[in-house]
């Protein structure tokens, strides 16, 4: 089976960090189509998933990319082969994987998992835009637990559009020249901005101009979001 749609998302690799991440992406958005990539035989996508669909083969050959469509898709998020042990090994097949995506298609934003940190210079000559350090994340993550009691809260909050105030991102409206401008027009209407793509400092920026091609990040509920969109 050949997937002919396009603007959807490739996921490489079916685990459980799958499952979870086909759920939270059909949670968060109401039209986006998933193609999952792997070697097994049979679809492992469960039969009540809608928009979910699945390509069996290698990803690290051409022939398994051009099946998903993957020059018309949106973005690919590499998971780790939870099925190899040792790490170095793991980080080797998830690169060439990611070089055989990038090979094709080259201006598609790309996630990587990637198992150890030092591998990560491993990709320098590949366009990764997002790298995940799973093993890395889980240490931090249980040290700020046990730090700052009930801060895993507020992490399950920002990550996931399950619970609470939630992670979004939004374009600058005409209107807005300043971050000040943006930060007081959100804040009026339920929301806080916190980020202009990888600037968190937004509170010291606030008498700065907003260049045309900031990507802004904003924290809010959903129902506040749907508003703003509009």
């Amino acid at each position: 089976m050949n997937y002919m749609k396009d603007q959807h998302i490739l996921i490489v690799g079916w685990s459980k960090k799958t499952d979870i991440a086909v759920k939270e992406i059909l949670d968060s958005d109401s039209t986006t189509e998933i193609v999952i990539v792997d070697q097994l035989r049979q679809s492992p996508i469960d039969l009540t998933y809608n928009r979910v669909y699945y390509i069996q083969g290698d990803p690290t050959e051409a022939e398994t990319f051009e099946k998903a469509n993957i020059k018309k898709a949106k973005a690919v998020i590499i998971f780790s082969d939870d099925t190899i042990q040792d790490p170095s090994l793991k980080d080797a097949k998830t690169l060439l994987v990611a070089i055989t995506a990038e090979r094709l298609a080259p201006d598609i934003h790309t996630t990587v998992e990637v198992a150890t940190e030092k591998h990560v210079s491993n990709f320098s000559h590949v366009k990764v835009d997002e790298f995940i350090l799973s093993q890395e994340t889980i240490s931090h993550l249980a040290v700020r637990s046990a730090l700052y009691k009930g801060v895993n809260q507020v992490y399950s909050q920002l990550i996931s559009r399950q619970h609470g105030e939630d992670l979004y991102k939004i374009s600058k409206k005409s209107d807005w020249v300043t971050y000040n401008d943006a930060f007081q027009s959100l804040l009026q209407n339920g929301a806080t901005l916190i980020a202009d793509r990888h600037l968190l400092d937004i509170n010291r920026r606030l008498n700065e101009k907003i260049p045309e091609d900031a990507v802004l990040y904003i924290i809010c509920n959903r129902e506040t979001f749907e508003k703003l969109k509009h």
